[in-house]
């Protein structure tokens, strides 16, 4: 691993970006710092061993495991599952080198190796458990009540959430950036945050039934990595790849998105609109039929926002002669049954994401800058 300092680090870094790395942590008194001695200041302070601690006690114990391992080996964020490193990123405790390289400072790996405080291990355990709950809840729904969440976890352990354990766990996440956003009540996936387009989402899930997933299904929620997306894409992937239509690391870009996208409400047939009038994607006409029910085939098994977490495949019935009974099983779902039929329901778009975004990629926005010093930062 390449040898860097946490100084060496924050010296790269605007007086914007350093700025954002001391409301991350609580530190004062910095507006009236200039850049130099600001960056010398939160050196400092981020290795406090109590700021360095609390901003671990979102980690799971895989990823904990998985950060402490990366202090002995060599990462490259392009090829793992970058959610952990991105994480370490938003608190300017690592950098990520052009060609993917994982650049953990050293007194980082230092106080690492030195391992936690006493009593660490069970406050994390408790935050991480409420973070999963949250964040899970969050993407399944696209925006969660904590009363919600809170009864989901509860439901799935035996030491209850109390008010209190919920004031510390929103005071710990209030400045930390992650999947999700805490709003008055509620935690809103990031995605349908920006324009507040989680108020939409909210008014067309009003006195509808919510799915409620198991504990498992939270978890691989919350948690979800590459593989198991593209797994879930493996049909259509696998034809792009047949058909030599896109390389392979854009074949799988493309899968994630398009996978995103059924999850926030589109059908295979926004899907394949959006492929005819791509610039970077050639199919022709025929090649657009054969794709049509491999989408629809993998639209039917993922949950969607628009459906209060179901898949569309729990609700809308295959067969034409069991129309009636789709539209009477809409109906016990709390849908609207003129919108839920056997040949698909009329989407309500709520938004189209982007595609996924390095911290050293080009900024999407045409500036000419890396992402990181753009709109990565906002």
């Amino acid at each position: 691993m390449t040898n860097i300092s946490l100084k060496d680090l924050l010296g790269e870094c605007t007086k914007e970006e350093l700025i954002d790395f001391c409301k991350v942590h609580g530190m004062k008194g910095y507006s009236r710092l200039k850049k130099a001695e600001l960056a010398e200041k939160l050196v400092e302070h981020m290795l406090q061993r109590e700021v360095w601690e609390k901003y671990l006690l979102f980690l799971t114990k895989e990823e904990l495991e998985k950060l402490k391992n990366a202090a002995c080996e060599e990462i490259n964020v392009y090829e793992d599952d970058a959610l952990l490193w991105e994480y370490l990123f938003d608190g300017g405790y690592c950098n990520i080198a052009e060609d993917g390289e994982l650049l953990l400072p050293g007194e980082c790996q230092a106080l690492l190796k030195e391992g936690e405080s006493e009593g660490f291990d069970k406050k994390r355990e408790k935050i991480s458990e409420i973070r999963l709950y949250v964040q899970g809840t969050a993407s399944l729904y696209g925006v969660v009540s904590i009363e919600r969440a809170a009864e989901l976890y509860n439901r799935d352990h035996e030491e209850k959430l109390t008010e209190a354990d919920w004031m510390e766990f929103a005071d710990y996440v209030k400045n930390v950036t992650g999947e999700f956003i805490l709003v008055d009540d509620y935690a809103v996936d990031k995605k349908l945050y920006e324009d507040d387009l989680y108020k939409d989402l909210l008014k067309l899930q009003e006195t509808k039934i919510f799915y409620k997933p198991s504990a498992e299904e939270i978890r691989e929620i919350a948690s979800a990595s590459m593989e198991s997306c593209l797994n879930k894409m493996a049909p259509f992937y696998t034809y792009l790849k047949e058909q030599n239509i896109l390389p392979e690391n854009e074949a799988e870009l493309l899968c994630l998105e398009i996978l995103d996208e059924f999850h926030l409400g589109y059908q295979a047939e926004h899907i394949l609109d959006a492929l005819s009038q791509s610039e970077n994607v050639n199919v022709s006409d025929e090649q657009k039929e054969e794709m049509k029910p491999i989408l629809e085939d993998i639209w039917k098994k993922v949950r969607s926002v628009l459906f209060c977490g179901y898949k569309p495949e729990e609700i809308v019935l295959e067969t034409e002669s069991q129309a009636v009974s789709a539209s009477q099983n809409a109906e016990t779902a709390g849908l609207d049954p003129k919108e839920y039929t056997t040949t698909g329901y009329e989407a309500k778009t709520i938004v189209r994401t982007a595609e996924k975004v390095y911290p050293n990629d080009p900024c999407p926005c045409g500036s000419g800058k890396k992402y990181k010093k753009c709109c990565g930062k906002k």
